[in-house]
């Protein structure tokens, strides 16, 4: 019985992994297209990609992206995953552990994409309508931007994102506490 809930903890930690990748990429992809600038000129010198801020000779930024999605998204996921799954080590067999774990995971998932929709609402509606001296003390906006608003935007985005990540797994745990063997 333990050899089939040591073999479910890593099957399910590399499922949610492999499930948080792919959100993370497609969630970045969505990010860029709200504000390429974003990436060009903050994120893509933050993972030291370019030298530059905006640097023209980025010849196909969505690659970079993907790069920056993988990056900054695998290890959260696979912590969390792994302490939802340490948390189900109570579940009396290992279907009942696979099930929690998986649904405990799905919740967490849920409450991350629910975040990051508030902080686009948040993010579009009010933040990005602040003058830029505003965010002076807490986060890095560039002198030269073209669209302020979606760049305010998709880092709203991108902070509630990680929070709704950490949100999810304490929902998660509290979950598969809740339903224990």
């Amino acid at each position: 019985m333990y050899i089939k809930k040591l073999l479910t903890i890593i099957l399910v930690a590399l499922i949610a992994s492999a499930i948080a990748g792919i959100y993370g990429v497609i969630n970045d992809q969505i990010t860029f297209t709200i504000s390429s600038e974003y990436y060009t000129k903050y994120r893509f010198l933050q993972y030291n990609l370019v030298q530059v801020e905006g640097d023209s000779r980025i010849i196909h930024p969505r690659v970079l992206v993907v790069l920056i999605a993988f990056l900054s998204t695998w290890w959260l996921p696979l912590i969390s995953g792994l302490i939802i799954l340490i948390f189900n080590l109570i579940q009396d067999t290992w279907k009942t552990l696979l099930k929690t774990s998986v649904l405990a995971i799905l919740i967490s998932i849920l409450i991350t994409i629910f975040s990051e929709v508030i902080g686009f609402i948040l993010g579009f509606l009010i933040l990005s309508k602040f003058p830029k001296y505003y965010f002076a003390d807490w986060c890095f906006i560039p002198d030269k931007l073209n669209d302020y608003e979606n760049y305010i935007t998709a880092g709203t985005m991108d902070v509630f994102n990680f929070f709704g990540g950490i949100l999810g797994l304490i929902v998660g745990i509290f979950y598969s506490y809740k339903k224990r063997g």
